[in-house]
């Protein structure tokens, strides 16, 4: 696996081949066979109140290449493994939590940090790593659907670069008080943004 430490705006990660696009496009058939299209389409799912949120969880999403194996699963599991020894982190102390989510076409995710330090002061569960990982089939444009890096809150002024969202690939850093980040849809999203999300957490 490819780990291309990247130190601007902040340290990430970019792993080209976390998944293979075969094995990303099983990911992504299987997770839309949870989705009910009609809320949807029609954004319900993604509401909360009068709010509406930017993704939402999929949740029993079939994780086989085969019937009732686990091979994805695994080696899943032996990659955000390797990304935590990346870090240094015990193996005692840490452990990934994490599940798809789809995101709503309609709504962006402005700049933020996901500081570890301070999350966890409200949420015990908080994750001093996060990662990403990009889950399509290889069949849409996707530009412009991918995370977007800052220097800073500001979304016009401190925008850096864009992570590509490219099936298979995923993104990973440590969540700082410089970890800002985002979503942005200049060309719109005409399918499914599916993203499996890890965070490593301490507890």
């Amino acid at each position: 696996m490819i780990l291309n430490l990247i130190n601007k705006p902040f340290d990430h990660l970019i792993i080209p081949d976390f998944l293979t696009l075969q094995e990303s496009t099983i990911l992504f058939n299987n997770s839309i066979k949870m989705l009910d299209e009609n809320t949807y389409d029609n954004r319900t799912m993604f509401a909360d109140r009068e709010c509406q949120q930017s993704s939402i969880g999929l949740f029993g999403v079939d994780m086989s290449i085969e019937p009732h194996d686990n091979a994805l699963s695994i080696k899943i599991q032996d990659n955000l493994e390797q990304v935590r020894e990346f870090y240094n982190l015990n193996k005692e102390e840490f452990h990934w939590v994490g599940g798809f989510n789809i995101s709503n076409p309609d709504e962006y995710l402005g700049p933020h940090t996901d500081d570890w330090q301070y999350v966890k002061q409200t949420n015990p569960n908080a994750g001093l790593i996060k990662l990403l990982l990009y889950v399509g089939d290889g069949n849409e444009d996707y530009t412009g659907w991918g995370t977007r890096l800052y220097n800073g809150s500001d979304k016009n002024e401190n925008f850096v670069c864009e992570v590509p969202f490219k099936p298979g690939t995923a993104l990973a850093f440590k969540a700082t008080k410089d970890s800002y980040h985002g979503t942005q849809y200049p060309n719109g999203i005409n399918s499914y943004r599916v993203i499996y999300g890890a965070e490593l957490t301490d507890t």
